[in-house]
């Protein structure tokens, strides 16, 4: 369990399957804190700043997407009105 939960708590863990980066306040390899801020930069060309809301050690990880950059706005659009009707894709204003 630890080690599952590590891939989803410690900056490192994240970066070794979905993020291509996460930046947090602390060393890569220790576990994020409640209310700390992170950045993400995925593997697509997009990122997104947010926060850690909760974190109990192996039991429970929740973070909040902050604004999307405003390149990305866009793309967080589209995927939105994707997931509500997979027939209707938005053009950019």
């Amino acid at each position: 369990m630890d080690r599952v939960f590590r891939a989803w708590a410690t900056p490192a863990g994240l970066e070794s399957f979905y993020i291509k980066e996460c930046r947090t306040e602390r060393p890569k390899d220790e576990l994020v804190a409640a209310s700390e801020p992170y950045h993400f930069y995925y593997v697509h060309a997009f990122d997104h700043d947010g926060q850690f809301l909760r974190v109990q050690e192996n039991e429970s990880l929740a973070h909040l997407r902050i604004e999307p950059h405003r390149q990305n706005r866009d793309l967080f659009r589209i995927i939105e009105c994707l997931a509500r009707d997979p027939t209707v894709v938005p053009l950019p204003p």
